[in-house]
């Protein structure tokens, strides 16, 4: 059996994000996950994995519902799984349907399920199944929906062996069946979760602290140093099963908590061992456990299995029901993205923010949505970032940029160029009131870099600011006799291209919560392994005569057509209201309540509030123009279910942003922190260093001085009654300063 079919075995039809990853021969531990959008992307898992083949490859057999391997993002699963170690296959009570031995002796055993499970239920039954064979060699460390099993065919270093081919009897069973065989109740859980052993090698609490969540109960409980009238125990306890809500793993809680104030088994000299047994009991608390569901609830199809998992705050959102998506219908991005995908590796996400930029270009010049205090111009803002050239975010701009061309004519001129002063865009825009103006430009964060700290262009945020919501100002032209360009109506759009990491870096929540940034709808696309062999170059095919591509012209002449309609109605200094019905307005009001329902409790509320406001008035303006592209000048469901569906996407990538951003702005103010001890002569004390974040919380500061006593870059002592912070930069030392 090929990777790609054994794949197919394991997923099934489940449908999320799969992950691969290597092992490090040094260290013994994964390396870096790589995630792949199955089953679209399985290609290329499938290279990535026979490319590696000499190597540990391990994978899990969960899809996940976003590229982080935590068992709280699990999404779907469509086998029971057990690493069998020492116990042959032959002595489980349901013979697996598939046995893969992966050293001479050594067994993971796979049960393939009739359907999609919530792995949150399976991992209960494997856990059930390793313990009731742990006396035969089963490893009861194995159940958590984010381990990692080996891939037939794949090297096992380690043992010095080839993981073999699976073993398959073809055996499809329900979970119903096996959980027959090892029934719930048989195994109590404190049972499985004491008798684990502790794990071989932590993870690095100075890591685990620069990504704390900021999270006030956490961080209050973490770093609780007053324990007047307060049980310590029952504060250490409350900080792990906060912990495990927030998706650490047993081996990171136990990493925090060992150091924390809190924990007595430390400060008592006691062995950490008894620790890693409170921190499992935590584990299988029913109050810190991911939700079980109900078969009989009503999200559930006919089939009895799970549609959806519960979301938590990281987990990519659910904006629509699932009848709403059944009655989705295709639109003229999904049909460009169909195009694109056929010319070009750029990834589909850049493709759909570029067909929305040539719908608003066309349409924006003829229509608007009159709201209660504003009529709504129906230009947009999007900004591309990815990670190098390879994501070809320029190529997606360029398939735009040629469709746009082709429309030109005398009468319409959409393309501006990349001139991004305010003296040139002036120029460029005054003759052309109430026309459609896209402005693009790569490398944003050069451009950033120049706004945020050249003082000569720091009016220009204000102006684009003005221009988003529709109105040049004037200038002086020095053509013959001077005079004076009075400020003219426009539709300005703007399209901006990065390195997400670079951007992000420049970025603070000053800047998302100015009226700038709030504007930008966002598309990022992470990023994958390179495989050079997907990127050859190839020469282009030989043809008689001058090739017409029918699918470019096609999408050219239904853009022409809408055009034509709106230009028929009505002229661009007197554009056409397009109003939402009543059911498009309540809809959109229902999903701006739950939005922002669900960012009120995030840790970056701060600076989600405004761009989720700016996003939401987004949706609106991608329903009118999926309107104005069927010629009709009211906004019904439809529209508005297709623009809220393209929304989920344009959240998850907001929420990457501003998490990326809050990281950036830590690491910058450790930085300033080290800076600062050595603008002082390298020793300084506690209370000056702290009076130079009036913003911050004792517990926050101490996650900085923490991050650099582990950097290796500073230590604490005592000179008379006062603690000094002294900069010491040993041999092992890494500087961020």
């Amino acid at each position: 059996m090929d990777t790609r079919a054994w794949l197919e075995y394991v997923f099934g039809a489940g449908e999320g994000q799969a992950v691969v990853t290597l092992r490090n021969p040094t260290t013994g531990k994964p390396t870096d996950d790589n995630f792949y959008l199955y089953p679209d992307e399985i290609d290329l898992m499938v290279e990535y994995i026979d490319a590696h083949n000499e190597q540990d490859v391990y994978y899990s057999p969960v899809l996940y519902n976003q590229s982080r391997r935590l068992k709280q993002n699990s999404k779907t699963v469509s086998v029971a799984y057990s690493d069998a170690d020492a116990c042959a296959p032959s002595n489980y009570r349901v013979a697996p349907s598939a046995a893969v031995e992966t050293s001479p002796g050594r067994w993971h055993v796979y049960w393939v399920l009739d359907g999609d499970y919530n792995p949150h239920t399976v991992a209960l039954l494997n856990r059930r199944m390793a313990q009731a064979h742990k006396h035969q060699g089963a490893d009861v460390n194995f159940g958590n929906m984010a381990k990692l099993l080996r891939v037939p065919g794949t090297a096992n270093v380690k043992h010095v062996a080839v993981v073999q081919q699976p073993i398959i009897n073809g055996a499809i069973y329900s979970l119903a069946e096996l959980e027959a065989a090892y029934p719930v109740g048989e195994f109590p859980e404190k049972v499985y979760a004491i008798d684990r052993p502790m794990p071989q090698g932590l993870p690095s609490r100075t890591q685990l602290l620069s990504e704390i969540p900021n999270d006030r109960t956490i961080k209050e409980l973490l770093f609780k140093d007053n324990f007047d009238n307060v049980d310590r125990s029952s504060v250490r306890y409350k900080l792990e099963s906060e912990l495990f809500r927030a998706g650490y793993a047993p081996e990171e809680i136990l990493t925090l908590v060992w150091d924390a104030p809190c924990c007595k088994y430390k400060q008592e000299g006691r062995p950490i061992e008894q620790l890693w047994k409170e921190v499992l009991i935590a584990e299988v608390d029913p109050r810190n456990q991911p939700p079980v569901f109900d078969p009989n609830d009503p999200i559930f199809e006919s089939d009895n299995q799970p549609l959806v998992v519960l979301q938590t705050k990281l987990e990519p959102i659910n904006l629509l029901t699932d009848d709403e998506r059944d009655s989705l219908t295709v639109r003229f991005p999904d049909e460009w993205v169909a195009w694109a995908k056929t010319k070009t590796t750029s990834h589909p996400k850049y493709h759909r923010m570029s067909a929305l930029m040539a719908m608003s270009a066309v349409y924006s010049e003829f229509g608007y949505v009159p709201l209660e205090f504003t009529n709504m111009l129906l230009n947009i803002w999007a900004m591309l970032l990815g990670n190098t050239t390879l994501d070809r975010k320029t190529t997606a701009k360029d398939y735009m940029i040629d469709i746009l061309e082709a429309l030109e004519t005398p009468d319409f001129q959409y393309n501006i160029g990349t001139d991004a002063t305010q003296q040139g865009l002036n120029k460029a825009l005054a003759d052309k009131p109430h026309q459609a103006s896209l402005l693009h430009k790569d490398e944003v964060q050069g451009f950033f870099k120049e706004l945020f700290t050249q003082s000569f262009l720091s009016g220009l945020v204000e102006y684009f600011t003005e221009l988003y919501s529709g109105k040049s100002r004037g200038t002086l032209r020095s053509t013959g006799d001077k005079q004076i360009i009075k400020a003219v109506p426009t539709s300005f759009l703007l399209y901006l291209m990065g390195i997400t990491e670079e951007a992000t870096e420049l970025l603070t929540v000053k800047h998302f919560k100015s009226g700038f940034l709030t504007r930008f709808i966002y598309s990022v696309v992470e990023p994958t392994p390179y495989d050079p062999k997907k990127d050859l170059v190839r020469q282009a095919p030989i043809v008689q005569g001058k090739y017409v591509d029918p699918v470019r012209n096609g999408l050219i002449k239904s853009l022409a057509i809408g055009r034509n309609h709106w230009e028929m109605k009505g002229t661009r200094d007197n554009k056409q209201p397009i109003r939402l019905n009543q059911d498009a307005l309540d809809r959109f009001n229902e999903f701006r309540i739950y939005i922002n329902e669900v960012i009120a409790n995030m840790p970056q509320v701060e600076i989600l509030r405004a761009p989720i406001e700016r996003l939401t008035i987004s949706v609106i303006k991608v329903a009118g123009l999926f309107a104005m592209h069927d010629r009709s000048s009211t906004i019904t469901l439809d529209h508005m279910l297709a623009a809220i569906h393209y929304c989920e996407e344009w959240y998850d990538d907001l929420i990457k942003i501003s998490t990326m951003v809050s990281e950036s702005i830590w690491q910058r103010e450790v930085g300033q922190l080290e800076a600062f001890i050595v603008s002082k002569g390298g020793k300084a004390t506690w209370e000056s260093c702290y009076k130079q974040f009036p913003d911050k919380l004792p517990q926050d500061f101490r996650i900085m001085v923490q991050a650099l006593e582990d950097r290796g870059v500073l230590i604490q002592h005592k000179m008379g009654i006062k603690m000094v912070l002294e900069i010491n930069y040993g041999s092992n030392a890494t500087s961020i300063a």
